[in-house]
This record gives structure tokens, C-alpha cells and sequence, in this order.
């Protein structure tokens, strides 16, 4: 592994093999080899967008899926709870479970980590006004 030097803080790293490595402090762009020379600015756009979609604002992670929190453990105990259940017992909890997603779909919407996880709360939201329209 080559030694840091002052030229190399902040820019991308390599491995032991000296292949570029993606960190923080790497450089926008194209690397060497991702795409013709006339699809650069299509590479560039395509990468922007996954950053501004999918990446943490506090942290800078990529985040897709992240550990439940209670309204969603809520939901997956009630989901659960309701299915070996009949009568009142299942409608009681289809109700906790509804609530519960609910619940959890508004916090992601007004305050999800990144936009994918906003639009996420949308859809739960979206589709648990769908269902309950439709007497479902």
C-alpha cells in the first residue's frame, strides 16, 4: 500500500492492489473505464441522482433498509399475531397493524433519512388510503 502523503488526504484511496477505491473524499467524475467518452455526462447524472436518492444526510450511507423501529415492530407483531386468529381477536389486530404502518409511513415521510425513504412513506400511505377506500 503506497504511504499518505499530503497530495493524497482527501482524494480516493486504493487497496493493496492499487486499484481506486471508493471513500468519502473522492473525486466526482468518470473513472477509467465506466463509459465512453460521450456518455460521461449520462454516467455523472445517473450517479448524482443515486447520491441524492439514496444517501444518509447525516452520515453520508447509502441507506435502503435500516432497523425497525417501534410503530414497524408494532406492525410485524400484529401482522403475525393476526394470522393463526379469527373473529374479533383478527380484526382487532388488523386494526393495530393498519395503525401501526401508518404510523410508521407518516414518520418516514416527514422525516425519512433520504428522499427514497420519503417516497416510501408516500407509497405505504398512498396504498393504506387505497385499502381502506376500497373496504379492504
Amino acid at each position: 500500500m503506497r504511504p499518505r502523503t499530503p497530495s493524497s488526504v482527501g482524494t480516493a484511496r486504493s487497496d493493496a492492489d492499487g486499484r481506486a477505491r471508493a471513500g468519502r473524499g473522492r473525486r466526482r467524475g468518470r473513472r477509467a473505464g465506466t463509459a465512453h467518452a460521450g456518455q460521461t455526462g449520462q454516467v455523472d447524472r445517473i450517479s448524482a441522482f443515486v447520491d441524492w436518492m439514496f444517501r444518509d444526510r447525516a452520515t453520508g450511507k447509502i441507506v435502503i433498509a435500516q432497523l425497525p423501529n417501534p410503530a414497524l415492530i408494532v406492525w410485524i407483531v400484529a401482522t403475525v399475531a393476526a394470522l393463526p386468529t379469527t373473529g374479533t381477536l383478527h380484526t382487532l389486530l388488523g386494526y393495530a397493524a393498519t395503525v401501526a404502518l401508518v404510523v410508521w409511513a407518516g414518520d418516514e415521510l416527514l422525516r425519512g433519512v433520504n428522499p427514497f425513504r420519503r417516497l416510501l412513506g408516500v407509497a405505504v400511505l398512498v396504498w393504506e388510503v387505497y385499502s381502506l377506500t376500497r373496504g379492504g
